[in-house]
């Protein structure tokens, strides 16, 4: 008997070390995701209370945008397939940009995601303007990019990045995300693309699946974006403006909002070590190469 139990014993403590060198094993698959030295809480980067706050920055697009969303009208509350002609100007400038910059290869041609950045960015409440400039600085306009650190496309979506678009998605349920941001996220994201499905409605992943605990669903999500390149575009709106909403203050002016919230969506607090912005965090310079960017491509 006190083999039996000897045997079971030492069963039990060889299982429990292979778990616990497993679980190891995976803790440093992906470094704990820290954003101004505090670990990031995927789904409560935001509260609900500026979510459907419209941050429209330049002239030009709140010119054009509000004319189609008043206090008895909303344009996004049914969406047309097309849109109206006033559209034009900004798609125009943006398409005309993106015509004259180098690294275009794959994705949509420069017409589909000038419009779909258009029509993105009215339906987000976030800036054009600001969204090419960011999607210059993440990719240069290539959506088949892959980043040293595997982040892939226009958006150069990280697997913290998904996680984060996916809480916000309802993935994985209201108490990683608030019900508001949720709903708000769902037209969002079907007033920009009517046929868009989330992962786990397309058997990427099951519901409630997070992408940061498997290398395999890391991938598939991954792959599915560089394949989707809409669906990309869509998650990089939905974590911009997750980010606007929660650095959002009404005593700050609108670009302040913009700068503190590329700022943290880049999240690198290593220094510069030459050129221009020496001396400054990453994620500070890349801000400020993003500002500087959108002053191009607005003007």
């Amino acid at each position: 008997m006190y083999y039996v139990k000897l045997f079971a014993f030492l069963t039990l403590t060889i299982i429990c070390m292979i778990i616990a060198s497993a679980k190891e094993a995976w803790s440093f698959e992906f470094p704990i995701e820290t954003i101004d030295n505090k670990e990031v809480s995927f789904g409560y980067m935001t509260g609900s209370k500026y979510i459907e706050k419209d941050m429209f920055l330049h002239p030009l697009t709140k010119e054009t945008y509000q004319r189609y969303i008043t206090s008895t009208y909303d344009l996004r509350d049914e969406m047309p397939d097309h849109l109206p002609g006033d559209f034009n100007p900004l798609i125009d400038r943006i398409e005309s940009y993106i015509k004259n910059k180098k690294g275009r290869q794959g994705g949509l041609s420069d017409t589909e995601l000038a419009r779909f950045i258009v029509r993105a960015s009215f339906c987000a409440g976030t800036d054009p303007f600001m969204v090419t400039a960011k999607i210059e600085k993440e990719s240069t306009f290539n959506n088949r990019a892959v980043s040293p650190t595997g982040a892939v496309g226009y958006t150069q979506m990280t697997a913290y990045g998904i996680e984060e678009v996916h809480d916000q998605m309802g993935n994985r349920g209201p108490s990683h995300a608030p019900v508001k941001n949720t709903r708000f996220f769902e037209e969002v994201s079907l007033c920009i693309l009517p046929s868009f499905r989330a992962p786990w409605h397309v058997g990427i992943i099951r519901k409630g699946q997070k992408v940061l605990s498997s290398k395999s669903r890391n991938r598939k999500v991954k792959d599915w974006l560089k394949s989707h390149p809409k669906a990309d575009l869509i998650y990089g709106q939905v974590l911009l403006k997750t980010i606007l909403a929660s650095t959002y203050s009404p005593s700050a002016s609108l670009l302040k909002t913009y700068r503190s919230s590329l700022s943290k969506y880049n999240g690198d607090n290593n220094v510069v070590r030459r050129g221009p912005y020496k001396g400054q965090r990453v994620k500070v310079a890349y801000a400020s190469q993003v500002v500087k960017l959108y002053e191009q491509v607005s003007n």
